[in-house]
């Protein structure tokens, strides 16, 4: 993979952050912009700044440009490629972050936190597992139509490397998507 780019988006409920990064001969990455649509929802707007700071789009959206996160993947998607379209896309990587109503800042979710959501007959504990299986999934579809499909999906960190529940649950979701797991 020498050449092109690789993004970064992270996704929140009223923002998406996002990075791009080219990868020389060498196959190094280098930062090439980074930038959010914030306000989604109510007053969206989008900024973007180039390696060195320097800005390249700040603007305020139409309300209906921007109403879900949705819209804005599909946003950043097209002004990264028109800004970018001698770096065409190699890989996208996504962090997926979601707090519910009793979180107002991340915290740490690792396997064995999982490994008891799965075991526990509690009905909340089975409801999060659910909702966190098809925000994934739901999420992963929303890449593969701003991309036209997926050759490939990682599911990285704790829960992705160490769950083969919630891998096999998630993959289920995507089934129509035919993302066939690999394991290491």
């Amino acid at each position: 993979m020498s050449g092109g780019s690789i993004v970064v988006v992270n996704a929140g409920s009223s923002s998406l952050k996002f990075s791009l990064f080219r990868l020389d001969t060498s196959e190094n990455l280098q930062l090439a912009a980074r930038g959010q649509i914030d306000g989604i929802g109510t007053r969206p707007r989008l900024k973007a700044k180039d390696a060195a700071g320097g800005t390249l789009i700040e603007r305020d959206l139409a309300l209906a440009e921007a109403r879900e996160v949705k819209d804005a993947i599909v946003l950043a998607g097209a002004w990264l490629r028109e800004q970018f379209a001698d770096a065409p896309l190699r890989a996208v990587g996504h962090r997926v972050v979601h707090g519910g109503a009793e979180y107002s800042q991340p915290i740490l979710i690792d396997e064995n936190d999982m490994r008891l959501l799965l075991e526990s007959a509690e009905p909340r504990a089975r409801l999060a597992v659910d909702y966190f299986v098809h925000y994934v999934a739901k999420e992963i579809g929303a890449l593969a139509a701003v991309l036209g499909g997926l050759d490939g999906l990682v599911l990285t960190a704790g829960i992705g490397e160490n769950s083969p529940e919630i891998r096999a649950r998630i993959l289920a979701a995507r089934t129509r998507d035919e993302v066939k797991e690999k394991t290491p």
